[in-house]
């Protein structure tokens, strides 16, 4: 089959062997190569599925959604989670903090935030816990209500961070 002709699947840039196994090298043609690292940290739990806490690719690092529970084990129904929105939401920031340091990042690298809440009415309070954690402005921040993975969880937030 002629280059052009192959399957999509197959366009995608090579990966390099890992220099270890949280480590690829991707490379595409006239592009500098950039590393992937996965992070996870031996302070959190493992994750519940199949996913990393984050991956850091060049100068950003992504980061899971991120809950209370993230740094308890065992099965995600046997966790459990401190009551109130404003203790979910500093133990969650707390475990957003351990992964960026993992990384080498500190919570000032964080550009973007995007939480989930079980009640919307809980927000004016997650606003006031976040403003402890991330003082300075210049991110920006999403909101959503949902329902989660854990019936008592009232709050999972997903980060993203960028390091000159």
């Amino acid at each position: 089959m002629p280059p052009n002709d192959r399957a999509p699947e197959d366009r995608r840039a090579p990966v390099a062997a890992a220099a270890t196994p949280s480590e690829r090298v991707r490379t595409e043609k006239g592009r500098p190569a950039m590393k992937r690292i996965t992070i996870n940290p031996k302070s959190l739990a493992e994750p519940v599925g199949h996913f990393e806490r984050a991956v850091r690719l060049g100068p950003w690092l992504f980061i899971s959604g991120t809950s209370a529970l993230t740094h308890l084990k065992g099965n995600i129904r046997d966790r459990k989670l401190s009551k109130g929105i404003e203790n979910q939401t500093r133990e969650t920031m707390i475990n957003i903090k351990r992964v960026c340091e993992a990384a080498g990042y500190t919570l000032d690298d964080i550009y973007e935030l995007r939480f989930f809440l079980k009640t919307r009415d809980d927000f004016p309070k997650v606003d006031a816990v976040l403003r402890e954690f991330l003082p300075k402005r210049g991110f920006i921040c999403h909101g959503y209500q949902g329902e989660l993975l854990h019936p008592d969880m009232l709050i999972e937030i997903e980060a993203s961070a960028y390091k000159a």
